[in-house]
């Protein structure tokens, strides 16, 4: 039997050396293979020393004995067969789960192929796991891509790239970004391994790590792969994916302070869903002028685009959370007090229907109370910053909120005298600038 070092050769092995791969491995005699093929002993041991080949008949009693029909053996049908998997891959990605299904019955005796090539056992199980995760069975998915894991470090470049891809997918749709994050990078790593990548991998691994880096605020990053995918991505091809990847990057150029570049990228991208009547795009891209505006503290700019932003989204979606969530940051750092608790008592009825914003307008209110310098509030206040609303940022990858709110309690503790306070706040500060900057 052949050992994993050495089945790390056999892809490119002959029919024959395939076939005589086989009989050793099931510990079949030559007499035992004469006896299949329907021959004598003599021919046997003149094909396995290369002085014969198989008939196709001898050939095909032979695979049909060890279930390969269907099966590639030779060169050409590797070819043909690897072809094929692609196909099925990009049926799943597209989102084709019927004829993704219709495309995998040819893989029903494909553990029968592993003796003789373990590669291509390893690219359809791989390509298995992307269609349970497809069909969300990730738990499924991640059982087949664990029992290939032992064999990488003896398998193709390229299986070990689709495998940490695929490891990366898996981990961001259970919503471990930081795990994702770091199979994409091995990925990465892997690319000049495989040369053979057609720029639409390309595209989707860097825009798979930009959202990653996006997502846990690495942000120089975040914005590197978004340069990257923006590169890869003409904005004549697809309209919609080139404005997400030009808001991402344009949100992440406004949390470096870097405003000139986030200008020049949204500018195109108002042009470009201005002319695909894109409304949602555009309702975010207002957005963006509206943060823009607020790094710059022109707050009344930037509460009239955010104000804009508003009347393109749904009450209650993310996307007018975030709008009005910047909307009234923006008049109390305005000085608009009453302004603010007003647009706060009716946010409520906003808010409270989604799961992921109360405790960024429960947080704002006592930021309010704060500001306001209503003294016999601000301990409560500055309690629930300090131990709800920063750990609750923190721990959603919102690094650059709690980082404002600690910024905003290191400055109060420092004006009411409470040092020690003020300098745990500044240590918090360097931490979260050490995350978000770190390359």
């Amino acid at each position: 039997m052949a050992t994993l070092s050495e089945m790390k050769f056999l892809s490119t092995l002959s029919v024959m050396e395939k076939l005589h791969t086989l009989r050793n491995h099931h510990g079949l005699s030559q007499s035992d293979f004469a006896r299949l093929a329907k021959t004598n002993l003599d021919t046997i041991v003149e094909i396995e020393e290369g002085r014969m080949s198989y008939t196709l008949t001898q050939e095909n009693k032979l695979r049909a004995h060890f279930g390969l029909c269907g099966l590639p053996l030779s060169d050409e049908e590797r070819a043909v067969f690897k072809e094929e998997r692609y196909r099925y891959r990009d049926f799943i990605r597209a989102g084709n789960l019927t004829a993704a299904r219709e495309a995998q019955k040819d893989l029903e005796n494909i553990d029968n192929l592993e003796p003789c090539d373990p590669d291509m056992v390893m690219l359809s199980k791989i390509f298995e796991a992307q269609m349970l995760m497809a069909e969300d069975d990730c738990k499924s998915a991640e059982e087949k891509l664990i029992a290939v894991q032992d064999h990488l470090s003896n398998t193709s470049k390229e299986n070990q790239y689709h495998y940490n891809y695929s490891m990366g997918f898996l981990n961001c749709k259970l919503g471990d970004y930081n795990s994702g994050t770091m199979f994409f990078e091995k990925a990465y790593e892997l690319q000049d391994d495989n040369a053979n990548l057609l720029p639409e991998e390309d595209l989707r691994l860097y825009h798979n790590l930009a959202l990653c880096y996006g997502y846990i605020e690495k942000l120089h990053k975040a914005i590197f792969f978004l340069n990257l995918s923006l590169q890869k991505q003409p904005e004549d091809r697809n309209a919609n994916l080139y404005l997400h990847l030009g808001i991402g990057l344009t949100l992440s150029y406004i949390k470096v302070n870097h405003i000139r570049e986030a200008e020049k990228i949204i500018e195109k991208c108002m042009i470009k869903a201005k002319s695909t009547k894109d409304d949602t795009n555009i309702g975010r891209i207002l957005f963006c002028y509206g943060c823009l505006y607020e790094k710059r503290e022109d707050w009344d700019l930037a509460i009239d685009y955010l104000d804009q932003a508003l009347t393109y989204h749904l009450k209650g979606t993310d996307n007018y959370c975030a709008a009005l969530f910047h909307k009234i940051q923006c008049i109390i750092k305005n000085r608009k007090f009453a302004d603010a608790e007003r647009e706060l008592k009716i946010a409520k009825d906003i808010y409270t229907k989604n799961e992921l914003w109360p405790i960024y307008f429960e947080a704002q209110g006592y930021y309010l109370t704060i500001s306001r310098r209503i003294s016999q509030n601000n301990e409560v206040a500055s309690t629930y910053l300090e131990t709800v609303a920063i750990p609750y940022f923190r721990k959603n990858h919102d690094h650059i909120a709690a980082l404002e709110y600690c910024k905003f309690l290191s400055r109060h503790y420092e004006k009411s005298g409470q040092s020690k306070k003020a300098l745990h706040m500044k240590s918090m500060v360097v931490e979260i600038y050490d995350w978000i900057y770190c390359l």
